[in-house]
């Protein structure tokens, strides 16, 4: 389910960022929304109040996660409306792919070392293969030419009788 999400959040990113006049805008509004949402679920769901000073003891690392979500909604923000949603998202899973290979074969940040294998490196290279594909479909490499559907296209209604 929050898979299927991510198309739709990279493009509201890419409009608002439009809509605003440049990219750091929209990551700004966007990231700002997904602040004031999680503040009532903190509320809601009666989560007790953060640990401080122990995740101020933690390795340096914890708290690159936020550092490295906002360039990525700044990425998704600039690059959907040049790419696409569907050829930003499978670029963003073949680097995820092969940052996750390398953090798992070197036992990265606290997990277990999982070594590389034939087997990983092939499903990294048929997903690069995937993103080289999505690239190419629809601009004279082989795919169907695509006819963009634009916010003031009238699209058919469909009945689910």
């Amino acid at each position: 389910m929050a898979g299927a999400l991510l198309p739709f959040q990279v493009a509201s990113n890419a409009a608002v960022g439009k809509a605003l006049g440049h990219p750091l805008w929209g990551a700004l509004v966007s990231l700002t929304v997904s602040m004031l949402v999680l503040l009532p679920l903190l509320w809601f769901f009666k989560a007790p109040g953060p640990r401080l000073s122990s995740a101020l003891e933690g390795p340096w690392w914890l708290w690159i996660g936020g550092v490295f979500g906002a360039l990525y909604v700044v990425s998704s923000t600039a690059l959907t409306p040049k790419l696409g949603a569907a050829s930003f998202l499978v670029l963003v899973v073949a680097g995820q792919t092969i940052a996750a290979i390398l953090v798992d074969q070197f036992g990265l940040m606290g997990l277990a070392p999982h070594p590389v294998t034939l087997t990983r490196v092939a499903g990294v290279i048929l997903i690069i293969a995937g993103a080289v594909l999505m690239q190419h479909t629809g601009k004279g490499g082989g795919g169907a030419e695509q006819t963009p559907v634009s916010a003031s296209t009238t699209l058919p209604r469909v009945s689910c009788r």
